[in-house]
């Protein structure tokens, strides 16, 4: 279930944004971003928590669904 109440950091919105572009895995982000790997770790726990993202496989990460966008 995603939680659309939750707000997320600013490391967080990073990630969704490079999730919107598809599938990541944390070395995509740390390529694409200035996060480094506790960073990453953390704000991908938070977004998977939230309900946000969802963890394919081992290493590999797809949004579930962004709530900040507006619904057409």
């Amino acid at each position: 279930m995603v939680n659309e109440q939750y707000i997320p950091s600013d490391n967080e919105e990073e990630i969704l944004d490079l999730l919107d572009e598809g599938r990541v895995t944390p070395n995509l982000i740390k390529e694409q971003s200035d996060l480094n790997d506790q960073q990453i770790n953390y704000a991908l726990n938070q977004l998977i928590a939230a309900g946000w993202v969802q963890k394919v496989t081992t290493g590999l990460y797809e949004l579930v669904e962004d709530p900040r966008e507006e619904p057409t």
